[in-house]
């Protein structure tokens, strides 16, 4: 396993640590349908589009700028999307 999956791993894990403590049950939990599964899912996602459009826009407003912000050159910011 490489260390990029054993830090997902890790974050899984204390999400599920927060989860528990914030709701007081686990995945394992019985009492939602698999429509209200959908929309937990559906909501989320929805979540996920909102903070790449953030990221989009801020790319927009100035590359140069938005690589700053992630502190990473234009060309590191590309690194390992590219083949």
């Amino acid at each position: 396993m490489s260390k990029i999956e054993e830090s997902v791993i890790v974050k899984i894990k204390e999400r599920a640590k927060t989860g528990k403590k914030k709701y007081g049950t686990t995945m394992e939990r019985d009492d939602l349908t698999p429509i209200e599964w959908l929309t937990h899912l559906q909501e989320e996602l929805m979540d996920a589009c909102v903070y790449v459009e953030k990221l989009i826009q801020l790319h927009k407003e100035d590359d140069t700028n938005f690589a700053s912000k992630i502190h990473l050159t234009p060309f590191e910011s590309l690194s390992g999307w590219l083949p």
